[in-house]
C-alpha cells in the first residue's frame, strides 16, 4: 500500500488525499461513484442508481459474484400444507420456509392471510429471479424497494455535518484574516514608543529607550519576568508560540512547529506581549480593559493570572483576544 503522511491537525484537506487514499487502498468495498460523489457534493450516488451509466470496478465484480451466487437454490424452499377446512385432503403451496409454523398455529390462521402471506413470498422469489436473469444480461438491476427514511435521515446528517465543517472553515478564515489586519498595523514600528506617543521604527525590545527610561516604574527586566510567566497549557489554549504569541491555527497565521527549525516570523515577535505589557502599565487603558472584558485586576499577578487563564470565547489565548481588542481601539496609522 503507498504510504501517505495525514495533514497536521487543523488543517482541512481541501484535495481529498486521504479520502481517494482511503477509497483506492482501504479495506472498503464500497462503489467508487459513491465514494467520490459523496466527497465533492455530500451525497453519494452508486453506479446502480444512474441509468446507462458504466460501471466501476467494484460494481461490476459484485454484479458478477451476485450473478454465480444468488441464483436461488431449489433445496431453500419446500412445501407446506394449508391445513383442510371441510374435510378435503391438504393442498400443496409453494412459499418460502421462514421457518415452518406447526399445525398448531397455522389452524387460527384464516384463509386470507395465509392466501397473502404465500402471494408475498411468491412476489419475493419472482422479483429475485428477474434481478439474476438481467444481471446476466448486463442490463441495470433496480434495487429492492425498502423504506427510505433511514437513508434520507443519513443522508441529511451528512448535510449538516458538511454544514458545519464549513462554517468552522469560514470562522477560521475570517479569524485569520482579521488577525493579520491587526498585525500588520504595528509592522515596522515599535509599539511601546507608538504607545507612548513617539514616532519609532521597529528596533529589538530590549534596547527600547521608552522601556528602559521613558515609562515610570518599569524596566526591560520586569517586561522580561512578565513575558517569562507566560504559560499555555495544550488542552485549554492549543499549539501556542512562546516567541510571538501566535497560535498556530494554520499554516497562514503561523507556520507549523517543527523540531529545531525556526517557525515564528522575525518581524511578529515583540508585537502582542509588548502591548499586553502596556495595557496593564497605562492605567486609561487597564480601565477601559477591564470594562471590555468584565474583570477587576486588582495586582499585576492578577493580570498576569488572566493572562495565562481559561480564554475567551472564540479566541486561543486572553493575550490574543487583549492585543485584538487594543488594535480595534487605535488602530495606529
Amino acid at each position: 500500500m503507498p504510504e501517505y503522511t495525514a495533514a497536521p491537525i487543523g488543517n482541512i484537506d481541501h484535495r481529498g488525499y486521504q479520502a481517494l487514499h482511503s477509497m483506492l487502498y482501504g479495506q472498503s468495498s464500497e462503489c467508487i461513484r459513491f465514494s467520490l460523489t459523496l466527497f465533492n457534493d455530500g451525497r453519494g450516488v452508486r453506479c446502480g442508481e444512474v441509468v446507462g451509466a458504466y460501471k466501476c470496478s467494484r460494481c461490476t465484480a459484485q454484479a458478477e459474484k451476485r450473478v454465480t451466487t444468488s441464483q436461488p437454490s431449489l433445496s431453500a424452499f419446500h412445501v407446506l400444507t394449508r391445513p383442510s377446512t371441510s374435510g378435503f385432503a391438504s393442498q400443496p403451496v409453494n412459499a418460502v420456509t421462514v421457518p415452518t409454523p406447526s399445525m398448531a398455529s397455522t389452524s387460527v390462521l384464516s384463509k386470507r392471510k395465509l392466501s397473502r402471506a404465500t402471494a408475498s413470498s411468491s412476489t419475493l422469489v419472482t422479483q429475485m429471479m428477474e434481478n439474476a436473469k438481467r444481471s446476466r444480461s448486463g442490463s441495470v438491476t433496480p434495487a429492492l424497494t425498502i423504506s427510505t427514511s433511514n437513508v434520507s435521515g443519513f443522508e441529511r446528517a451528512m448535510e449538516q455535518v458538511k454544514e458545519k465543517k464549513i462554517a468552522r472553515s469560514m470562522a477560521v478564515d475570517k479569524y485569520t484574516s482579521n488577525f493579520l489586519d491587526a498585525l500588520a498595523c504595528w509592522a515596522g514600528i515599535c509599539v511601546v514608543c507608538q504607545i507612548a506617543g513617539k514616532t519609532s521604527t521597529k528596533h529589538d525590545i530590549v534596547y527600547c529607550e521608552t522601556l528602559n527610561h521613558g515609562m515610570e516604574d518599569a524596566s526591560i527586566t520586569e517586561y522580561k519576568r512578565f513575558r517569562s510567566e507566560i504559560q499555555y497549557r495544550l488542552l485549554e489554549h492549543g499549539t501556542v508560540c512562546y516567541c510571538c504569541h501566535i497560535p498556530q491555527l494554520n499554516d497562514v497565521l503561523h507556520r507549523t512547529f517543527q523540531r529545531g527549525a525556526q517557525s515564528c516570523e522575525p518581524e511578529r515577535k515583540d508585537i502582542i506581549a509588548p502591548i499586553a505589557y502596556c495595557a496593564w502599565y497605562y492605567e486609561d487603558i487597564r480601565n477601559k480593559a477591564m470594562a471590555h472584558f468584565k474583570v477587576n485586576w486588582r495586582t499585576f499577578e492578577e493580570f498576569g493570572a488572566w493572562l495565562r487563564g481559561p480564554p475567551r470565547h472564540g479566541h486561543k489565548t486572553n493575550m490574543v483576544a487583549l492585543f485584538l481588542w487594543f488594535t480595534e481601539l487605535v488602530r495606529p496609522e
